[in-house]
């Protein structure tokens, strides 16, 4: 609760298309793999990415979650599924929203920088939906 939304801005681009990691290494990754096109936020762990407060100008949020295991206890991927519920209320406030999510559990985006997966970073922009490969 301390923290509440807040992030750590990881790079001075500008851009209507903003990034949101889970953590410093992601973000980093990610600042890397976009050749710091766009600005990239990282919000410390999967809870409080889904209270991310994003810049004002932000048209397009690209949400770089973790591909993590079923937590036996709540029965759902913690890095998934507060990707989503910021993905939800991303929308709400019209913003078009993307989830990107490694494909392997287990394997995060600084994982996927370091062995060269730069496909998994991909993203498509256009003036009516945003799609992922």
């Amino acid at each position: 609760d301390k923290i509440c939304g807040h992030s750590i801005r990881l790079n001075t681009a500008e851009s209507a298309v903003v990034l949101v990691t889970e953590g410093l290494e992601n973000g980093l990754s990610w600042v890397a793999a976009m050749k710091n096109q766009y600005p990239v936020y990282a919000a410390v762990n999967c809870y409080n990415m889904a209270r991310f407060r994003w810049p004002a100008g932000t048209k397009i949020l690209v949400i770089c979650g973790d591909h993590d295991a079923v937590n036996p206890k709540t029965g759902v991927r913690p890095g998934f599924h507060n990707a989503m519920l910021l993905k939800e209320r991303a929308i709400k406030e019209g913003l078009l929203a993307v989830v990107k999510i490694p494909r392997i559990q287990g394997i995060d985006w600084d994982d996927l920088w370091k062995i060269g997966q730069l496909e998994q970073f991909c993203f498509q922009r256009s003036q009516q939906q945003v799609t992922t490969t």
